[in-house]
């Protein structure tokens, strides 16, 4: 019985012994690699994978594939300010300061108000920053508006088309060095020259789209508002008063001159009325007399 029981403990132990050579190297593993170390039981253990390894030999298309958008940005912004030439000064030093440039600069001056229409134009990098600076400029923020056009289709479609017309061009002049006849000469520079006429218009027009997003435009109302006193009653009593000498005087000075202008008038009438009267005082004396 004794050895029975002694055979059977020997057997629980090395059950346990081949338990624990099993699980230890991971139990290890895993208590090494928590503390952050590289090295157990003189093995190396690899970092687990990260979210972004499985996509950096990905063949699928990204988006550094996507083309590169072309937007226009604009915007619309008024500033009532206190002191029109110091808000001025500080608007130009900005604008500088940011690498823009005036487009167009107006100057007014009203009874209630003066200000400056300005349109800036700035590069696109620098818009952003530039309606900040503007917003803290001594005075008042009456209006903000920006707008972002995206023109990347009618660019892509425009350097599409201009590779094709160039690319027909090349053909025509490979066409032209074979042509037997003037006629067929004088048919291909026509068509040469047409579309010559189109590359330019096309490359006109990719310049501009190309000027326009790199330089955004701010229109900025630059304005200073001034008290306008109201009349009293008084005040207007005395100016209609006033007005109404004036209108009189003007209308007996407008009579006056029509009597003037109108003197050989005057005066035919004047001689005809006199030898009417003569006359008839003269027919009436005869009459008496008889």
């Amino acid at each position: 019985m004794k050895w029975i029981t002694l055979l059977f403990g020997l057997g629980l132990i090395a059950c346990h012994s081949c338990d624990t050579s099993t699980k230890a190297p991971s139990e290890v593993a895993l208590n090494h690699y928590s503390l952050g170390e590289s090295m157990v039981l003189g093995k190396e253990i690899a970092p687990p994978p990260s979210f972004e390894a499985p996509y950096e030999n990905d063949p699928s298309p990204g988006f550094d594939d996507a083309p590169k958008l072309m937007i226009i940005k604009s915007g619309n912004m008024s500033l009532q300010v206190d002191d029109l030439d110091k808000a001025k000064q500080r608007i130009d030093s900005i604008g500088l300061a940011l690498g823009g440039y005036y487009q167009r600069e107006d100057y007014y001056s009203l009874p209630s108000e003066t200000g400056y229409q300005l349109d800036i134009r700035i590069p696109v990098t620098k818009f952003d920053g530039m309606i900040k600076a503007f917003s803290v400029v001594q005075g008042k923020v009456t209006s903000k508006n920006v707008n972002a056009r995206d023109v990347t289709e009618e660019y892509m479609d425009l350097e599409l088309r201009l590779a094709n017309s160039e690319e027909y061009i090349s053909r025509y002049l490979k066409l032209l060095d074979k042509a037997d006849s003037i006629k067929d000469m004088l048919v291909i520079q026509e068509k040469i020259r047409v579309l010559e006429e189109e590359i330019e218009s096309k490359k006109g027009r990719i310049r501009y789209l190309k000027n326009q997003v790199a330089y955004s435009s701010l229109q900025l109302h630059l304005v200073k508002y001034y008290k306008v006193m109201a009349e009293s009653d008084d005040d207007h009593f005395g100016h209609e008063l006033g007005s109404a000498f004036i209108k009189g005087y003007n209308s007996v000075l407008y009579v006056l001159l029509m009597v003037i202008r109108s003197w050989p008038l005057i005066l035919s009438f004047g001689f005809i009325f006199w030898w009417a009267k003569k006359h008839l005082g003269h027919r009436q004396k005869q009459v008496t007399d008889l």
